[in-house]
Protein backbone atom coordinates (compact mmCIF):
# COMPACT_ATOMS: atom_id res chain seq x y z
CA UNK A 1 0.00 0.00 0.00
CA UNK A 2 1.00 3.47 -0.27
CA UNK A 3 -0.31 5.43 3.19
CA UNK A 4 0.03 9.25 3.56
CA UNK A 5 0.10 9.54 7.09
CA UNK A 6 -0.77 13.05 8.39
CA UNK A 7 0.33 14.63 11.41
CA UNK A 8 -0.74 18.09 13.46
CA UNK A 9 2.24 20.66 12.31
CA UNK A 10 3.98 20.56 15.77
CA UNK A 11 7.10 19.73 17.21
CA UNK A 12 8.32 16.02 15.97
CA UNK A 13 9.15 15.38 19.74
CA UNK A 14 5.14 15.35 20.07
CA UNK A 15 3.46 11.92 20.99
CA UNK A 16 1.80 12.55 17.61
CA UNK A 17 5.07 12.77 16.12
CA UNK A 18 6.54 9.86 17.90
CA UNK A 19 3.35 7.97 17.04
CA UNK A 20 3.08 8.51 13.62
CA UNK A 21 7.11 7.93 12.80
CA UNK A 22 6.54 4.20 14.52
CA UNK A 23 3.45 3.38 13.12
CA UNK A 24 5.30 4.01 9.74
CA UNK A 25 8.72 2.30 10.35
CA UNK A 26 6.84 -0.79 11.35
CA UNK A 27 4.50 -0.65 8.14
CA UNK A 28 7.83 -0.31 5.76
CA UNK A 29 9.02 -2.79 7.49
CA UNK A 30 5.88 -5.28 5.89
CA UNK A 31 6.71 -3.95 2.64
CA UNK A 32 4.39 -0.96 2.42
CA UNK A 33 5.40 2.75 1.64
CA UNK A 34 5.09 5.98 3.95
CA UNK A 35 4.86 9.31 3.38
CA UNK A 36 3.76 12.23 5.83
CA UNK A 37 2.46 15.83 5.35
CA UNK A 38 0.64 18.72 7.60
CA UNK A 39 -1.65 21.06 7.67
CA UNK A 40 -2.81 23.09 6.31
CA UNK A 41 -3.11 21.11 3.29
CA UNK A 42 -4.11 23.48 0.34
CA UNK A 43 -0.54 23.80 -0.06
CA UNK A 44 -0.12 19.65 -0.89
CA UNK A 45 0.30 18.85 -4.34
CA UNK A 46 -2.00 16.98 -6.12
CA UNK A 47 -1.01 13.29 -5.81
CA UNK A 48 -2.45 10.31 -7.32
CA UNK A 49 0.31 7.78 -5.29
CA UNK A 50 -2.00 7.46 -1.86
CA UNK A 51 -3.90 4.75 -1.22
CA UNK A 52 -4.88 4.97 2.31
CA UNK A 53 -4.47 8.11 5.00
CA UNK A 54 -4.16 7.89 8.39
CA UNK A 55 -4.77 10.76 10.08
CA UNK A 56 -3.35 11.81 13.01
CA UNK A 57 -5.75 13.64 15.89
CA UNK A 58 -9.19 14.15 14.83
CA UNK A 59 -9.34 17.92 15.70
CA UNK A 60 -6.03 19.09 14.50
CA UNK A 61 -5.51 16.97 11.09
CA UNK A 62 -9.19 15.15 10.52
CA UNK A 63 -10.90 18.09 10.28
CA UNK A 64 -8.92 20.44 8.09
CA UNK A 65 -8.59 17.43 6.14
CA UNK A 66 -11.94 16.66 5.10
CA UNK A 67 -12.73 20.57 4.97
CA UNK A 68 -10.13 20.58 2.32
CA UNK A 69 -11.78 20.29 -0.94
CA UNK A 70 -8.84 19.10 -3.16
CA UNK A 71 -7.95 15.88 -0.68
CA UNK A 72 -7.24 12.81 -2.73
CA UNK A 73 -10.86 10.86 -2.49
CA UNK A 74 -8.99 7.24 -1.27
CA UNK A 75 -10.25 5.74 1.88
CA UNK A 76 -8.97 7.43 5.76
CA UNK A 77 -8.59 6.15 9.07
CA UNK A 78 -8.21 8.60 12.19
CA UNK A 79 -6.22 7.81 15.17
CA UNK A 80 -7.95 9.66 17.91
CA UNK A 81 -5.57 11.89 20.27
CA UNK A 82 -6.37 11.54 23.80
CA UNK A 83 -7.27 15.72 23.46
CA UNK A 84 -9.77 14.96 20.79
CA UNK A 85 -11.26 12.60 23.76
CA UNK A 86 -10.70 13.61 27.03
CA UNK A 87 -10.68 17.44 25.96
CA UNK A 88 -12.18 18.27 22.75
CA UNK A 89 -15.61 16.15 23.40
CA UNK A 90 -16.00 18.15 26.06
CA UNK A 91 -15.30 21.40 24.31
CA UNK A 92 -18.88 22.39 22.97
CA UNK A 93 -17.10 24.07 20.10
CA UNK A 94 -14.91 21.58 19.09
CA UNK A 95 -17.00 18.11 19.92
CA UNK A 96 -19.50 18.67 16.44
CA UNK A 97 -16.29 18.81 14.37
CA UNK A 98 -14.88 15.95 15.83
CA UNK A 99 -18.11 14.19 15.72
CA UNK A 100 -18.33 15.23 11.60
CA UNK A 101 -14.88 13.60 11.33
CA UNK A 102 -15.67 10.76 13.55
CA UNK A 103 -18.89 10.01 11.03
CA UNK A 104 -16.48 10.50 7.79
CA UNK A 105 -13.95 8.16 8.61
CA UNK A 106 -13.97 4.62 7.35
CA UNK A 107 -12.68 3.88 10.85
CA UNK A 108 -11.60 5.59 14.53
CA UNK A 109 -8.23 3.67 15.80
CA UNK A 110 -7.27 4.02 19.41
CA UNK A 111 -4.83 2.30 21.69
CA UNK A 112 -6.25 2.28 25.03
CA UNK A 113 -9.23 -0.22 25.88
CA UNK A 114 -10.58 1.95 28.76
CA UNK A 115 -10.89 4.99 26.82
CA UNK A 116 -12.00 2.77 23.53
CA UNK A 117 -15.07 1.33 25.96
CA UNK A 118 -16.01 4.14 27.22
CA UNK A 119 -16.13 6.04 23.51
CA UNK A 120 -18.32 2.82 22.09
CA UNK A 121 -20.68 3.43 25.07
CA UNK A 122 -21.00 7.13 24.03
CA UNK A 123 -21.45 6.38 20.19
CA UNK A 124 -23.02 2.85 20.14
CA UNK A 125 -23.89 3.76 16.64
CA UNK A 126 -20.18 3.88 15.54
CA UNK A 127 -18.95 1.16 17.49
CA UNK A 128 -18.50 -1.14 15.27
CA UNK A 129 -15.45 1.58 13.17
CA UNK A 130 -14.08 1.66 16.96
CA UNK A 131 -11.04 -0.29 16.86
CA UNK A 132 -8.68 -1.12 19.52
CA UNK A 133 -5.19 -1.39 18.45
CA UNK A 134 -2.01 -2.58 20.91
CA UNK A 135 0.39 -0.43 21.55
CA UNK A 136 3.98 -0.50 20.61
CA UNK A 137 7.09 1.40 21.43
CA UNK A 138 10.50 1.48 19.53
CA UNK A 139 13.53 2.46 22.15
CA UNK A 140 15.83 5.09 20.73
CA UNK A 141 20.05 3.94 21.34
CA UNK A 142 21.70 7.01 20.96
CA UNK A 143 23.67 8.21 24.05
CA UNK A 144 22.85 11.30 26.41
CA UNK A 145 24.83 11.70 29.99
CA UNK A 146 21.95 13.37 31.45
CA UNK A 147 23.60 14.49 34.70
CA UNK A 148 26.60 15.98 32.84
CA UNK A 149 24.98 17.62 29.98
CA UNK A 150 22.90 19.25 32.55
CA UNK A 151 24.77 19.56 35.88
CA UNK A 152 22.92 17.22 37.77
CA UNK A 153 24.46 15.63 40.53
CA UNK A 154 24.56 11.96 40.85
CA UNK A 155 24.24 12.31 44.14
CA UNK A 156 20.69 13.36 44.14
CA UNK A 157 17.63 11.22 43.39
CA UNK A 158 16.00 12.43 40.10
CA UNK A 159 12.88 12.68 39.42
CA UNK A 160 12.01 13.20 35.80
CA UNK A 161 8.82 14.07 33.66
CA UNK A 162 9.00 13.59 29.96
CA UNK A 163 6.05 16.25 28.79
CA UNK A 164 5.26 18.99 26.58
CA UNK A 165 4.99 22.39 28.54
CA UNK A 166 1.50 23.02 28.16
CA UNK A 167 -1.62 23.14 30.37
CA UNK A 168 -3.05 19.48 29.69
CA UNK A 169 0.29 18.12 30.53
CA UNK A 170 -0.05 20.17 34.30
CA UNK A 171 3.71 20.29 34.65
CA UNK A 172 3.19 23.47 36.92
CA UNK A 173 0.47 21.35 39.16
CA UNK A 174 3.87 18.77 39.08
CA UNK A 175 6.34 21.71 40.33
CA UNK A 176 3.40 22.89 43.27
CA UNK A 177 3.20 19.46 44.40
CA UNK A 178 6.90 18.82 44.75
CA UNK A 179 6.89 22.02 47.54
CA UNK A 180 5.67 19.92 49.89
CA UNK A 181 8.05 16.83 49.14
CA UNK A 182 10.80 19.73 49.01
CA UNK A 183 10.48 20.60 53.04
CA UNK A 184 12.01 17.17 53.67
CA UNK A 185 15.19 16.72 54.83
CA UNK A 186 16.46 14.62 52.06
CA UNK A 187 17.60 16.31 48.96
CA UNK A 188 16.05 15.53 45.32
CA UNK A 189 16.19 17.07 41.81
CA UNK A 190 13.31 17.52 39.59
CA UNK A 191 13.53 17.64 35.90
CA UNK A 192 11.61 18.41 32.96
CA UNK A 193 11.98 17.54 29.41
CA UNK A 194 9.79 18.24 26.25
CA UNK A 195 9.21 21.24 23.67
CA UNK A 196 7.20 24.25 25.06
CA UNK A 197 3.86 24.37 22.84
CA UNK A 198 2.05 27.27 24.77
CA UNK A 199 3.81 30.28 25.05
CA UNK A 200 1.64 32.13 28.02
CA UNK A 201 2.45 28.57 30.22
CA UNK A 202 5.85 27.99 29.24
CA UNK A 203 6.92 31.26 30.43
CA UNK A 204 4.39 31.34 33.38
CA UNK A 205 6.15 27.70 34.34
CA UNK A 206 9.79 28.93 33.72
CA UNK A 207 9.28 32.05 36.19
CA UNK A 208 8.73 29.16 38.95
CA UNK A 209 11.40 27.02 37.75
CA UNK A 210 13.64 29.77 38.29
CA UNK A 211 12.26 30.35 42.05
CA UNK A 212 13.48 26.69 43.03
CA UNK A 213 16.79 25.33 43.12
CA UNK A 214 15.55 22.12 43.23
CA UNK A 215 14.05 22.12 39.75
CA UNK A 216 15.22 22.70 36.39
CA UNK A 217 13.77 22.37 32.53
CA UNK A 218 16.22 20.30 30.63
CA UNK A 219 14.49 21.55 26.82
CA UNK A 220 13.53 19.26 24.67
CA UNK A 221 15.56 15.34 24.66
CA UNK A 222 15.30 13.94 20.88
CA UNK A 223 13.07 10.63 21.07
CA UNK A 224 16.24 8.53 19.78
CA UNK A 225 17.55 9.99 23.19
CA UNK A 226 15.09 9.86 25.52
CA UNK A 227 15.63 6.08 26.55
CA UNK A 228 18.99 6.92 27.81
CA UNK A 229 17.76 10.10 29.43
CA UNK A 230 14.84 7.76 31.43
CA UNK A 231 17.65 5.07 32.49
CA UNK A 232 19.38 7.77 34.50
CA UNK A 233 15.98 8.83 36.32
CA UNK A 234 15.02 7.53 39.52
CA UNK A 235 11.85 8.08 38.87
CA UNK A 236 9.14 8.91 36.06
CA UNK A 237 6.77 11.45 36.52
CA UNK A 238 3.27 11.99 34.59
CA UNK A 239 0.66 14.77 35.82
CA UNK A 240 -1.39 15.21 32.37
CA UNK A 241 -5.08 15.51 33.28
CA UNK A 242 -5.61 13.86 30.02
CA UNK A 243 -3.63 11.17 28.53
CA UNK A 244 -4.35 8.57 25.34
CA UNK A 245 -1.18 6.57 25.68
CA UNK A 246 1.46 8.61 26.93
CA UNK A 247 5.07 6.99 25.44
CA UNK A 248 6.95 8.22 27.21
CA UNK A 249 5.37 5.91 30.40
CA UNK A 250 5.05 2.96 28.19
CA UNK A 251 8.94 3.14 27.57
CA UNK A 252 9.44 4.05 30.91
CA UNK A 253 7.51 0.44 31.69
CA UNK A 254 9.42 -1.21 28.98
CA UNK A 255 12.85 0.05 30.02
CA UNK A 256 11.92 -0.80 34.04
CA UNK A 257 11.30 2.63 35.25
CA UNK A 258 9.62 3.01 38.59
CA UNK A 259 6.65 5.83 37.78
CA UNK A 260 4.60 8.47 39.72
CA UNK A 261 2.01 9.24 37.61
CA UNK A 262 -1.68 10.77 37.95
CA UNK A 263 -4.33 8.52 38.34
CA UNK A 264 -6.28 8.92 34.93
CA UNK A 265 -7.40 6.14 32.13
CA UNK A 266 -4.49 6.91 30.36
CA UNK A 267 -2.15 6.13 32.84
CA UNK A 268 -3.78 3.31 34.51
CA UNK A 269 -3.27 1.40 31.43
CA UNK A 270 0.77 1.29 32.24
CA UNK A 271 1.46 1.89 36.06
CA UNK A 272 0.34 -1.55 38.20
CA UNK A 273 0.63 0.34 42.23
CA UNK A 274 3.06 -1.32 44.07
CA UNK A 275 4.52 -3.62 40.61
CA UNK A 276 6.12 -0.91 38.45
CA UNK A 277 4.79 2.35 40.30
CA UNK A 278 2.04 4.23 41.83
CA UNK A 279 -1.21 6.45 40.94
CA UNK A 280 -1.95 9.18 42.88
CA UNK A 281 -5.88 10.89 42.97
CA UNK A 282 -4.76 14.16 44.96
CA UNK A 283 -1.99 16.01 46.76
CA UNK A 284 -1.95 14.06 49.79
CA UNK A 285 -2.00 10.72 47.74
CA UNK A 286 1.01 11.97 45.59
CA UNK A 287 3.12 13.26 48.30
CA UNK A 288 2.67 9.56 50.33
CA UNK A 289 3.87 8.01 47.57
CA UNK A 290 5.96 10.97 46.51
CA UNK A 291 8.23 10.24 50.01
CA UNK A 292 8.18 6.95 49.75
CA UNK A 293 10.02 6.85 46.40
CA UNK A 294 12.57 9.35 47.63
CA UNK A 295 13.33 7.78 50.91
CA UNK A 296 13.18 4.20 49.84
CA UNK A 297 15.66 3.16 47.27
CA UNK A 298 15.08 -0.32 47.56
CA UNK A 299 12.03 0.30 47.17
CA UNK A 300 12.76 1.54 43.45
CA UNK A 301 14.51 -1.49 43.30
CA UNK A 302 11.68 -3.25 43.76
CA UNK A 303 9.44 -1.50 41.06
CA UNK A 304 12.18 -1.53 39.11
CA UNK A 305 10.56 -4.56 36.38
CA UNK A 306 12.06 -4.20 32.69
CA UNK A 307 9.15 -5.52 30.47
CA UNK A 308 10.11 -4.64 26.73
CA UNK A 309 7.67 -7.67 25.30
CA UNK A 310 4.47 -5.80 27.18
CA UNK A 311 4.71 -3.13 24.48
CA UNK A 312 5.90 -5.29 21.52
CA UNK A 313 6.38 -3.20 17.80
CA UNK A 314 6.23 -6.18 16.03
CA UNK A 315 2.63 -6.91 17.08
CA UNK A 316 1.71 -3.26 16.96
CA UNK A 317 2.84 -2.93 13.17
CA UNK A 318 1.22 -6.38 12.29
CA UNK A 319 -2.47 -5.20 13.87
CA UNK A 320 -2.22 -2.27 12.05
CA UNK A 321 -1.42 -4.10 8.60
CA UNK A 322 -4.23 -6.21 9.02
CA UNK A 323 -6.65 -3.16 9.69
CA UNK A 324 -5.80 -1.74 6.74
CA UNK A 325 -5.40 -4.41 4.41
CA UNK A 326 -9.05 -5.00 5.63
CA UNK A 327 -10.46 -1.23 5.60
CA UNK A 328 -8.64 -1.39 2.00
CA UNK A 329 -10.64 -4.43 0.93
CA UNK A 330 -13.90 -3.77 2.33
CA UNK A 331 -14.11 -6.41 4.98
CA UNK A 332 -15.27 -6.50 7.82
CA UNK A 333 -17.65 -4.06 10.25
CA UNK A 334 -16.60 -0.55 9.59
CA UNK A 335 -14.23 -0.58 6.86
CA UNK A 336 -15.94 0.71 3.87
CA UNK A 337 -14.16 3.60 2.74
CA UNK A 338 -16.26 7.04 3.46
CA UNK A 339 -16.67 8.99 0.30
CA UNK A 340 -18.46 12.65 0.31
CA UNK A 341 -19.88 14.36 3.28
CA UNK A 342 -22.27 13.02 5.70
CA UNK A 343 -25.91 13.57 5.78
CA UNK A 344 -27.25 16.47 8.01
CA UNK A 345 -23.51 17.26 8.85
CA UNK A 346 -21.63 20.15 6.73
CA UNK A 347 -17.89 19.68 7.67
CA UNK A 348 -17.94 23.36 6.65
CA UNK A 349 -19.60 24.76 10.06
CA UNK A 350 -17.59 26.41 12.36
CA UNK A 351 -14.65 27.22 10.24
Amino acid sequence: MNILMAVPAQDQATGNWITARRFAAGLEARGHRVRFCSPPFEQEPKDPWTELVILFHAFRTGYPWYCWEGRPRVPSLVFLAGTDLNQGLQDPEQTPQIEAVMRQAGALVHQNPILTRELRQRYPGLAAVILDLPAGTVLGSADYDLHQIHGISRELSLFLCPASIRPVKAVLGLLHLFDSLARRPEPFHLAFCGPCLDGDYAEAFLQEIDQRPWASWLGTIAPEAMPAALRQADVILNNSESEALSNALVEAASLGRPMLARDIPGNALIVEPGGNGFLYQDAESFLQAATQLLCRPGLRARLSRPRPERFSPEVEAEALEVICLRFMAGIGAGCAPSSGLNAGISLGDGL
